[in-house]
């Protein structure tokens, strides 16, 4: 019993990273299974509760695997880019689960009648998730090892929106080695854009 639902999750997890989650039957993913339409249903009641399900174990991978060596790291500046660090490499790792994570994340504005109809809110998951590493930041910015610049929670997601736009050409072709625009995204934060001149204006 355990194993068919381990099977239906694992299946139906090829199934919606490849497409959308609009796009996936339970009727393909049955006779993918080899399996009758009611089975799908005894495990789950319906395709909303098997696509959460799978998105919040896939979530929970991804935050476990950043955040374990996020918090073997003592300074926040090695923090920061063990955090980009293994965020690439988590996507070069486990391809589908990116996918499943973040094609619907991107395309919410159509999901958001699935998010009310189940008892948790995947909104309030990625809070947490983005919270914790605002939480870097904030460290960072209080012992003086990164510049004032503006609100934690906004360079959070400045950062965040590096990664992901970075991860997506990976997967468009644009770039062969993921993991190794770990050093190029960390240099533009530890030395900036713009060439000083004397005096330190630009």
């Amino acid at each position: 019993m355990k194993n068919t639902k381990r099977a239906i999750i694992e299946v139906a997890q090829k199934f919606f990273s490849q497409k959308s989650y609009h796009k996936v039957s339970m009727d393909e993913l049955a006779k993918a299974l080899n399996l009758k339409k009611p089975t799908l249903y005894y495990y789950f009641k319906g395709k909303k509760e098997l696509f959460f399900s799978i998105w919040k174990e896939s979530f929970e991978s991804l935050e476990t695997y950043i955040y374990t060596r996020v918090n073997a790291k003592i300074s926040p500046d090695e923090k920061l880019k063990e955090f980009i660090k293994a965020h690439l490499e988590f996507v070069e790792e486990h391809r589908e689960l990116f996918l499943i994570l973040y094609r619907e994340r991107f395309d919410f504005l159509n999901l958001g009648e699935l998010k009310e109809s189940l008892s948790f809110n995947l909104g309030e998951d990625y809070a947490r998730f983005v919270r914790k590493f605002k939480e870097v930041i904030e460290e960072g910015q209080k012992i003086g090892l990164f510049v004032n610049v503006g609100d934690p929670l906004d360079i959070a997601y400045y950062i965040l929106g590096i990664i992901y736009i970075t991860a997506w050409r990976w997967l468009a072709g644009e770039i062969d080695d993921l993991s190794s625009q770990c050093s190029s995204i960390v240099s533009i934060f530890e030395d900036g854009l713009f060439l000083k001149k004397k005096g330190g204006e630009f």
